[in-house]
Formats: structure tokens, C-alpha cells, sequence
């Protein structure tokens, strides 16, 4: 992923912080997100997205809360995917409240001491999960 700290509003971990990602899909394909912080506390509702990460020079450009951002392409394919897959795991609820937790994007790659602490919590994350 490209340097998008920007893109990144800090997590408290005493609150029991993640980010999850809603994600649009255009009439052309592209991919639009946006990132929001949850607590767990308010027991959220989302897909915990497991990938290979893949070729790291194999990417693809993905909108984040109006940024672009350069994801690798397996990322960018699941993206794709996952929306159908919510609306066919969850038929009453509509694709717009959709949300995910992917690590690539999820978690803020370049601030260490961040990382570290989310990736103790990724055990939680995917229990917490809807669906994985």
C-alpha cells in the first residue's frame, strides 16, 4: 500500500478501537471506500476479510475516503467480491451497510506502535467478525 497516513485518524486503544472500511462499487468498477472508527463495545457489524497479500508490485488504484490509494490486486479483487457475498450471507440487509475489516487497510501500515497493538486484537477481530 502507498503512504496514506492522511488517510488515518488515531485509534484509542483503551476504547477498543478498529477501523472498518465501507466499500462502493462504481458503474465502472472502481472501487470507492470509506474508513470509519468502531468500539467494539457497541458490538459492530462486519465481514472480516482473510487474503494472501501477494505480489507487492502488482498493485491497483482504490479510493479511500476520497485519497487514492494503491492496493495489491488480490486485496482489490476480494474488495470486489465481498459486497455480493454480504448480501448473500445477510439477504435482508442491503449492500450499504456493508462493512469490512481488511489488516492491509484497517490498520495503519506505517505507525508501528499502532500495528503492533492491532495485530495483538486480530484474534478478536475475526471472532467478533459477522463472517469471515
Amino acid at each position: 500500500m502507498s503512504e496514506c497516513a492522511p488517510l488515518y485518524q488515531p485509534l484509542h486503544p483503551d476504547r477498543d478501537e478498529i477501523r472498518l472500511l465501507t466499500v462502493k462499487l462504481s458503474e465502472n468498477s472502481k472501487i470507492e471506500c470509506s474508513l470509519e472508527i468502531v468500539s467494539f463495545t457497541d458490538n459492530p457489524k462486519y465481514a472480516g476479510l482473510s487474503y494472501v497479500w501477494g505480489d507487492p508490485n502488482a498493485t491497483e488504484e482504490i479510493t479511500i475516503d476520497k485519497l487514492s490509494v494503491k492496493v495489491g490486486t488480490n486485496l482489490a479483487a476480494a474488495l470486489r467480491r465481498t459486497p455480493r457475498a454480504w448480501a448473500e450471507s445477510f439477504p435482508g440487509e442491503g449492500v450499504e451497510t456493508f462493512r469490512l475489516w481488511a489488516d492491509a487497510l484497517c490498520i495503519n501500515q506505517q505507525d508501528l506502535a499502532e500495528k503492533s497493538e492491532q495485530i495483538q486484537k486480530m484474534a478478536k477481530i475475526y471472532t467478533q467478525a459477522s463472517v469471515v
